[in-house]
């Protein structure tokens, strides 16, 4: 809500006197919410200011609260420390990554195992928009995935497909699916806290053209 208040109901309960459950004062005016873990007692808060915070919704106790109004800043200096799991494409990877920056949040998802944040870049005049997950962690982010060549606008939703599938949505009227591991399931490890373990640029699928005929 606007006054920053989140409130979780169970709306199986008559009246919403009965049905408040908890209410979670994040602060901010909130933009994104929505439940996470195993069991689901997880809640995580994306507000408009571009803030994010996790928290306990049965306590009304906040777990973590990433960096605050820094946040941003933050994901900036993990994409700069980032590389690839390719060594020739190190250099290269990382002086790309430098001339970028974390301008807004898109949202989280959680893949059964873990909490995923996707932030993107606008680029500039030299750089195309770029996306990149981060794996969500007790009190720390990491570099998961670069996204590249998808979007030329800001990314506004994405939603998974499949254990390595997803789609987003964006600002320049596109739709693109992408695939996180196009060749083996242990590209996707994650063995340090600031190493991103691969590159992903969308699918490509063919349009089939129809025949029509005339009237």
């Amino acid at each position: 809500s606007e006054d920053g208040l989140c409130c979780i109901f169970d709306t199986s309960k008559p009246s919403e006197e009965a049905a408040l459950q908890s209410v979670l004062n994040v602060g901010s005016p909130l933009r994104q919410v929505g439940f996470f873990s195993g069991n689901g007692e997880g809640i995580y808060c994306l507000t408009g200011s571009e803030t994010f915070s996790v928290w306990h919704y049965e306590s009304a106790q906040r777990i973590s609260d990433y960096f605050g109004n820094d946040l941003r800043t933050k994901l900036s200096e993990l994409l700069m420390t980032s590389t690839t799991t390719s060594s020739s494409d190190t250099g290269r990877r990382r002086r790309m990554m430098q001339s970028y920056s974390v301008d807004y949040l898109v949202d989280c998802f959680w893949d059964g195992e873990r909490l995923l944040l996707l932030g993107g870049c606008r680029g500039s005049d030299q750089q195309q928009p770029m996306a990149a997950i981060f794996q969500v962690d007790a009190g720390a982010l990491s570099v998961r995935h670069i996204l590249q060549h998808g979007h030329q606008g800001d990314i506004r939703s994405w939603s998974c497909t499949s254990a390595d599938r997803f789609v987003t949505v964006g600002e320049d009227a596109r739709m693109c699916e992408w695939n996180l591991n196009p060749t083996s399931p242990t590209s996707m490890s994650t063995t340090t806290a600031t190493t991103a373990r691969s590159s992903s640029t969308p699918i490509r699928r063919e349009k089939t053209k129809q025949a029509s005929r005339p009237y």
